[in-house]
């Protein structure tokens, strides 16, 4: 069993410097018989690797396209760097964004004390990341790599756990909603924003990701209610533990010499009229049908 895995772990070792050794090699323009092309950046790539995962592209390569002379690939519907994430994903099985870079180099000077993250204004923001994964999964989609879609999922749940701030989310927010078959995506995001409807339905909101008035001014109303309701739980709890202390007192004074059961009638006649209606309501015994 010990062999066994020594062996897998010396084969995974060994793939994963494969794959890293040719993504450098691709970078070097070494070796590779195909290109990507997006926005004036050149990604050159193998076909075993790319056309292997992407149908599109092998396609490409071996219809009668222009592709297939001139071994060029044009994408305009992305932009470059998200292009060179999927590059980076279709080698070795994960990609990290710019972003993702400056705040890991972020930490590790942190935690050599040379800087921290709340003075260094190139710490990137919690939007910053995520509209960059958003941009991945429309890729990913948009070209049907499933094992992308599925890892933009994972880097997403990581990165709304960041710390939060409403700058810029409106626009992460407009992005996932325009990716197609994006649901579970859309959802994730939205958990979110539902926990920070706060930042977006004042009227000083700076930036909003509801596009509309009469969704702000619905969930304006909604949030009003939700904590007027709040405010009647807090203050219905708050008068069940004053009926629990005065039932806990009146039980001392009846213990001795007499043993009886306190009933609801007792904690109504005790309670007088500070209760609510709510209150009175609850523990008066249950109406009987005239039936």
């Amino acid at each position: 069993m010990g062999q066994n895995t020594s062996n897998f772990d010396d084969a995974a070792s060994h793939a994963l410097s494969l794959s890293n050794a040719l993504l450098f090699q691709a970078k070097m323009g070494k070796y590779t018989d195909f290109a990507l092309e997006c926005d004036g950046a050149t990604f050159p790539v193998h076909k075993a690797v790319v056309c292997s995962q992407v149908e599109a592209f092998a396609a490409a390569c071996e219809g009668r396209f222009q592709e297939a002379c001139t071994g060029v690939y044009r994408i305009d519907r992305f932009q470059a760097s998200t292009v060179g994430y999927m590059v980076e994903y279709l080698y070795t099985g994960d990609y990290t964004t710019e972003s993702e870079r400056k705040r890991d180099a972020t930490e590790v000077s942190t935690s050599k004390g040379e800087t921290t993250s709340r003075t260094n204004p190139s710490t990137p923001i919690l939007s910053e990341i995520l509209i960059a994964h958003i941009r991945v999964a429309d890729l990913a989609e948009y070209y049907q790599i499933s094992g992308l879609n599925a890892l933009v999922e994972r880097k997403v749940d990581k990165t709304l756990q960041m710390p939060w701030s409403a700058k810029g989310f409106g626009t992460a927010v407009d992005l996932a909603y325009r990716v197609p078959n994006a649901g579970s995506l859309c959802d994730k995001i939205a958990g979110v924003l539902v926990q920070h409807l706060d930042d977006f339905l004042p009227d000083e909101a700076t930036e909003s990701p509801f596009t509309d008035d009469v969704s702000v001014r619905v969930l304006r109303l909604m949030r009003e209610a939700s904590k007027a309701s709040a405010r009647s739980i807090h203050a219905l709890h708050g008068e069940c533990n004053s009926l629990k202390e005065q039932l806990a007192r009146e039980r001392q004074k009846q213990a001795q010499p007499a043993q009886h059961a306190v009933t609801s009638g007792d904690i109504l006649r005790l309670g007088g009229s500070t209760l609510s209606p709510l209150s009175r309501e609850l523990l008066l015994p249950p109406r009987r049908s005239n039936r």
